[in-house]
């Protein structure tokens, strides 16, 4: 009975000690000099609402400390955040841009750089254009893939995509993800808009 009540005890109190811990790690980073005004970041969201119709996310300011907007474009949800690898991380370490459909598709694309290195163990798909197949491309479904890439619109997409500075996308079922590593506290909208029209192609 006695271990009972500790553990519920426990269970109530955990959050307060979560939370206790947190702030104790950000104390401990701000006097190392690594925690960055994430203001700035937030501020950088909120110029979006001015071009695009959204909203930052109280959830992800609340719980995470991490910028996310929400918005809509040409009828398309989509979301910026600039996602960070832990809590108590000092600054984002991704631009994370995701465009949503009403698809119900169930194709799955993944595209990665080619790292020597890294071994995968599926099975290879080849395109037939030397921009795209410079990259490691996998699918779920590897024939309905083949058809998708014969679409020369979505291959220019992603060739403009990734010239312009975002990982090659990962298109999984209704949703379209583009990344960037270690982003500055500031956004074009209209690079945003932009990158958002080429995601917008490449929905099956």
């Amino acid at each position: 009975m006695v271990h009972n009540r500790l553990y519920f005890l426990l269970l109530a109190f955990l959050p307060l000690i979560l939370i206790i811990f947190y702030f104790i790690a950000r104390n401990n980073l701000k006097r190392q000099g690594r925690v960055i005004n994430m203001r700035l970041y937030y501020e950088a969201l909120n110029g979006l609402s001015n071009h695009l119709p959204g909203k930052v996310s109280k959830y992800h300011k609340l719980f995470f400390n991490e910028p996310s907007f929400s918005g809509n474009f040409l009828g398309h949800v989509f979301t910026v955040t600039f996602w960070k690898s832990e809590l108590v991380a000092p600054f984002p370490s991704k631009l994370i841009l995701t465009c949503y459909s009403v698809s119900a598709s169930k194709l799955k694309i993944f595209i990665y750089k080619k790292d020597p290195g890294t071994v995968l163990f599926a099975k290879e798909i080849y395109t037939g254009d030397k921009d795209i197949d410079r990259f490691f491309i996998y699918s779920n479904r590897p024939d309905e893939a083949r058809g998708y890439f014969s679409d020369m619109s979505r291959r220019t997409a992603i060739k403009q995509i990734v010239n312009n500075g975002w990982e090659p996308p990962m298109i999984t079922g209704n949703k379209i993800t583009v990344e960037s590593f270690e982003p500055k506290p500031e956004l074009d909208p209209e690079f945003i808009q932009e990158t958002l029209k080429m995601m917008i192609t490449l929905q099956s």
